[in-house]
């Protein structure tokens, strides 16, 4: 082997040598991908050093990237690509975001939205609001995210483009603001605690369902008795409507009762005269201290007693009702407003009374409707009861059923009708009943025969006048009996009988 072969064999041997020694040097990596991100290698596990990767996000629905992170940096991608090269084991982590930003709805009482959920709504949807508005207020102003917007109508429309949070304000369109603490106190030591007196009072009750309507003046003498009184009632039956325009003077009821069909047009009219006179002095018997309710019967006390026998004062001490109050006041005018829903109810009367008595007496009550409220007012004018009205509102057979009625004084004259004459007083028959509410209590009550009779035609000389009262449930009233010792009771035939002692029974609880 000559000089020239053995330098060319030494330098080949030398070659293969870093050949071999450069290959098995040579690194691999790793590369850890998410579900949305593939590249351009199929093995993930040994991928050479120095080699491009290439990787492609794969946006989810409703989804775009939001940011691409290679072992902890976050790095700039274009068009959903990103190439890089590697040199060494590589994790990759992607996040996203909404592909159109969604936001919360933030709303309060009495206000209401067009979306599904309140708490997630795509930016730029349509957002129709709508104000329930309480009755008696008008809507003064709305507020969202700070911005006072005064809609024209109880609904607006607006683009949710951030987290929103909306506010709502009332007026009163007549007028009346919150008394202040300074205007409560003056108002118990100045107010007349006595709520009646002599005077025109006007009543009117109303029911949505036209159940039927009453509107009528009562004035009230010296003594408390109604002197006279005219109005109207109304009733609707199955297929007719019964209006009856009624006078009364110290003695005599005159009615005039028409028939209507359900198109108003009238199918029979009659006239008839009445005796009733209830020669007790009603509101001094419900002003007294209602001795002769047993004790058993804890709601006529409590309701009773607060409408009648309590003192407006009296509500100072009452802690419970207070919470449940709010004041207001207008010129001259003084305002007390009670309002309830259905749980304030059970909450008060549980407050006041055993609700376990109660429920024996009223079990309907737990299942008056969440819907029910009810809200009573009374107004003073100088210091003087001036105007009671009551509102009550519930759900019947998924039906909206709605009932008001008021009692205020007036300035307004009782005049008799024109046709007085044509009345005949002097075939009425009186009859006198000795009502007997308790041992130590009772009323005398003069009727006209024709009023039995009528009872009678209508129910049955046999029929027990309880079973009248059963028909309107939870009567409170136990039974009407001819003997103090509660054995015979009473039915529509013995209200022939002149100068009958009625005995009323008391529901009580066990």
């Amino acid at each position: 082997m000559n000089k020239f072969t053995k330098r060319l064999l030494s330098i080949l041997l030398i070659g293969l040598s870093f050949v071999f020694l450069v290959s098995c040097g040579k690194k691999t990596y790793s590369l850890t991908l998410p579900n949305e991100i593939s590249a351009n290698y199929s093995d993930l596990t040994s991928i050479a050093a120095n080699s491009e990767i290439v990787l492609t996000v794969h946006e989810p629905e409703a989804k775009l990237l939001d940011k691409l992170v290679i072992n902890g940096k976050t790095v700039l991608v274009t068009n959903n690509t990103y190439s890089f090269i590697i040199n060494g084991d590589t994790t990759v982590e992607v996040r996203f975001k909404d592909e159109f930003p969604h936001y919360s709805l933030t709303l309060p009482e009495n206000v209401s939205a067009d979306v599904v959920n309140l708490k997630k709504i795509k930016e730029n949807s349509e957002v129709e609001l709508t104000v329930s508005v309480p009755r008696k207020k008008e809507l003064d102003y709305l507020k969202i995210n700070g911005i006072i917007i005064k809609p024209q109508t109880n609904t607006y429309t607006f683009f949710i483009t951030s987290d929103t949070v909306v506010e709502v304000s009332f007026c009163d369109p007549e007028g009346w603001n919150e008394a202040t603490f300074e205007q409560v106190v003056s108002f118990f030591a100045t107010v007349d605690e006595e709520l009646i007196r002599p005077g025109n009072l006007k009543v009117t009750l109303n029911s949505d369902q036209e159940a039927g309507y009453l509107n009528g003046i009562f004035t009230l003498d010296e003594d408390f008795e109604v002197s006279f009184s005219k109005g109207e009632v109304s009733a609707f039956l199955i297929d007719e409507q019964i209006v009856v325009n009624y006078y009364s003077d110290e003695t005599f009821v005159y009615a005039e009762q028409t028939t209507l069909d359900l198109t108003g047009n009238p199918i029979d009219s009659k006239k008839d005269v009445y005796l009733l006179n209830i020669g007790s002095n009603i509101f001094e018997l419900f002003g007294s201290e209602l001795d002769f309710l047993p004790q058993g019967s804890p709601l006529i006390g409590a309701l009773l007693g607060l409408l009648f026998s309590s003192k407006i004062g009296d509500l100072k001490t009452n802690y419970e009702l207070l919470n449940l109050i709010r004041f207001e006041t207008k010129a001259e005018l003084f305002k007390i407003v009670l309002s309830l829903d259905k749980a304030d109810l059970i909450n008060f009367l549980d407050k006041e009374n055993n609700l376990s008595e109660l429920l024996e007496l009223i079990p309907d009550l737990v299942e008056l409707s969440d819907e029910f409220s009810l809200e009573i007012e009374i107004v003073f004018k100088n210091g003087e009861f001036h105007e009671l009205t009551i509102y009550s509102s519930t759900t019947l057979d998924e039906e909206l059923v709605e009932f008001d009625g008021s009692i205020e004084y007036t300035e307004e004259l009782i005049t008799p009708p024109a046709d007085l004459a044509e009345y005949d007083t002097a075939s009425v028959e009186p009859i006198t009943y000795q009502i007997h509410f308790g041992a130590l209590q009772a009323e005398e009550i003069t009727i006209s025969k024709n009023i039995a009779e009528t009872l009678i035609a209508e129910f049955g000389a046999d029929t027990e006048v309880i079973e009248l009262l059963e028909l309107f449930s939870n009567s409170f009233v136990s039974g009407f009996y001819t003997d103090s010792d509660y054995q015979n009771s009473l039915t529509f035939g013995d209200l022939l009988t002149d100068d009958l002692n009625i005995y009323i029974e008391w529901k009580t609880s066990s």
